[in-house]
């Protein structure tokens, strides 16, 4: 009981200090009607009343008793109503980032291991590992309904190494391909912000043909073509089952990490160059365009 009484002085001081502190540099702010309304929406309902009532007859019956176990349940309701009271206390910035928070921890995690069976491949466990900034970025991609917003997903779903997403990729099936059917183009921005060049997408679907596939990708400097990609294909890249992405290889040493934003009619994403010691090094990021207007 000596140890309860103590640890109830400590707490009884310090919210007393907070209430003190908090009454006296905010009295004007009591009296304006918002915050009347705010207490009187949150806390003058019936129910609140009565759980008050309630816990203050428990609190005189702890003070008259030597039960531990029912002083630490009281403490427990009073830190309950203390941080409830804090909670008030939030701007609607904080409110805003809180529900952002609560939509992405509803995303379901990546598994940290995954097999992955490849045609050129054997079949080998690939450790996966994509940093809660990535997932953010993507779940922010899907989201996106300004150019602006695009732009701030693509920074934070840059990679080091394109092999996190490539390697053991499957490659997309026509359902995941087809999303990018169309004509579209758009500027290259490089790392710095300036204009690196010019990239052109023209993707349709062949049905008479064997790959159903056929297209182009184009990228210009200058006016100048500098990387070209033509192909007839049963696929457009590849899926890696722990990215909404698709990865395209532009040749050797070149690659295209690419989203489509349905809601927009736009494709964005980064385009990398592949070093010799294995990591990645992003030339530039695009947000294109279409300019056909077909289905």
């Amino acid at each position: 009981m000596k140890d309860f009484l103590k640890i109830f002085l400590v707490l009884c001081a310090v919210v007393g200090a907070f209430f003190f502190g908090r009454s006296y540099g905010e009295e004007t702010k009591t009296e304006s009607s918002e915050f009347k309304t705010l207490k009187s929406d949150n806390f003058n309902n019936g129910n609140a009343q009565e759980e008050l009532k309630n816990l203050k007859e428990k609190f005189q019956r702890v003070l008259d008793s030597s039960d531990l176990q029912k002083s630490n349940e009281v403490l427990g309701n009073i830190m309950t109503i203390f941080l409830a009271d804090l909670s008030l206390q939030l701007t609607t910035d904080q409110q805003k980032d809180i529900e952002i928070g609560k939509q992405f921890c509803m995303i379901r995690a990546p598994e940290p291991a995954v097999t992955f069976k490849t045609e050129n491949k054997p079949a080998r466990n690939i450790e996966i590992k994509l940093s809660a900034k990535f997932k953010m970025g993507e779940f922010e991609m899907s989201e996106a309904r300004s150019v602006s917003a695009i732009r701030k997903a693509l920074n934070k779903i840059e990679l080091k190494k394109v092999s996190t997403l490539l390697d053991g990729a499957p490659a997309s099936t026509f359902q995941q391909s087809k999303k990018f059917f169309g004509v579209y183009r758009g500027s290259i921005l490089d790392v710095t912000g300036q204009i690196y060049g010019t990239i052109v997408f023209e993707i349709f679907n062949v049905p008479s043909e064997k790959s159903p596939i056929k297209g182009s990708i184009k990228m210009y400097r200058n006016g100048d073509p500098i990387t070209e990609s033509n192909f007839t294909s049963d696929s457009l890249g590849n899926s890696p089952e722990i990215s909404s992405a698709t990865i395209v290889n532009m040749g050797p040493k070149h690659y295209l990490q690419l989203y489509k934003i349905e809601s927009m009619q736009k494709i964005a994403g980064i385009y990398y160059e592949s070093l010799p010691n294995g990591t990645t090094k992003t030339i530039g990021t695009f947000v294109l365009s279409r300019t056909d207007f077909t289905d």
